[in-house]
């Protein structure tokens, strides 16, 4: 009767102590998949740490003229932006800038601003195990290096009779606060930015850092350099639909004063708060979206037209044809 009991006193706690085994985690694979099949997390603005091979063409206008939100007058940046993937986690990333100023009244100027090129890309890992009805949670790390050539024109270059003080690149500059160095007459600048970001479905959020050293290529140089942060946080309570908040600006460290209508101010960008919506439909992804600067108080309007490719590997091992 004894070794009855002790065998089933073993037996009771080999069973607890398999209870007790923690959830096994994801494979990589599957993680890797988990994250190219929900929503990409793309902004024309963050970097993506996953490498996506995606496009973007994205407009911002303001109709405020420092009198009314919509005045006659408007101004336009509009960036034509392509990613592609290496291999997961790494992609080459480019970006044609171009603006608009349409006083009213005046002389309407179009513009190239600075080319830019680069390098992204990261990796994540699992810091909350897979359960059943939702994803794994997963820490990731991110960095991207650009490079701005100075393709933007001189303010002698443009035609603004009549208008006084003439500074259409800056004005484009003023609506593009945390990437201004896509509108910078002649600067020459190189961008670090480093990423961490928590994903838990359905919610995200993202921390991006960067510094940004440039230099004119004018006859006298002038040195440059800006300390960048941005947040995002996302949510997709249906797959078709992502809401999603940023905030981020530019603090300008060294360097001299840049002139603007009335005087100098340092290049520093004001506080812009954007809020939107992104829609996913097969590889299209567009968004919506309103941005407020925080500073002066005036609205900036923003369409995204984007896709992101999806590549989801085959982790299961399909059946030999001629295994009977």
């Amino acid at each position: 009767m004894q070794r009855v009991l002790a065998v089933a006193f073993v037996l009771l706690l080999l069973e607890g102590q398999a209870q007790a085994q923690p959830t096994a985690f994801a494979s990589e694979d599957e993680i890797e998949n988990q994250i190219e099949r929900a929503p990409p997390n793309i902004s024309p603005d963050l970097l993506d740490r996953t490498g996506r091979s995606r496009f973007h063409l994205t407009g911002r206008a303001t109709f405020d003229d420092g009198v009314s939100a919509f005045s006659g007058s408007s101004v336009w940046a509009t960036e034509a932006q392509a990613a592609l993937r290496i291999t997961r986690g790494l992609a080459l990333t480019f970006n044609l800038p171009f603006g608009v100023t349409a006083p009213s009244p005046g002389v309407n100027n179009f513009f190239f601003g600075n080319f830019r090129v680069g390098v992204a890309g990261g990796s994540s890992f699992v810091v909350l195990p897979s359960n059943e009805g939702r994803g794994a949670g997963t820490l990731g790390f991110g960095g991207a290096f650009d490079v701005y050539a100075p393709t933007a024109p001189e303010v002698g270059d443009l035609e603004c009779p009549g208008q006084g003080f003439c500074a259409p690149v800056s004005q484009v500059r003023g609506i593009r606060s945390y990437e201004p160095f896509l509108y910078f007459e002649k600067l020459m600048s190189f961008r670090a930015r480093g990423q961490v970001d928590f994903a838990l479905d359905p919610f995200s959020a993202q921390l991006e850092l960067g510094l940004t050293p440039g230099f004119t290529t004018r006859s006298e140089v002038d040195f440059f350099m800006f300390f960048s942060w941005a947040l995002r946080a996302r949510a997709f309570p249906i797959y078709e639909v992502e809401p999603f908040l940023e905030i981020g600006s530019n603090l300008q460290i060294a360097g001299p004063n840049v002139q603007i209508a009335g005087g100098s101010i340092d290049a520093s960008t004001p506080v812009h708060l954007t809020f939107g919506g992104r829609f996913h439909f097969g590889t299209l992804d567009p968004a919506l979206f309103a941005t407020l600067d925080l500073k002066n108080g005036i609205f900036i309007f923003g369409v995204d037209l984007a896709g992101a490719v999806r590549e989801v590997a085959n982790t299961s091992s399909a059946p030999d044809p001629l295994d009977f």
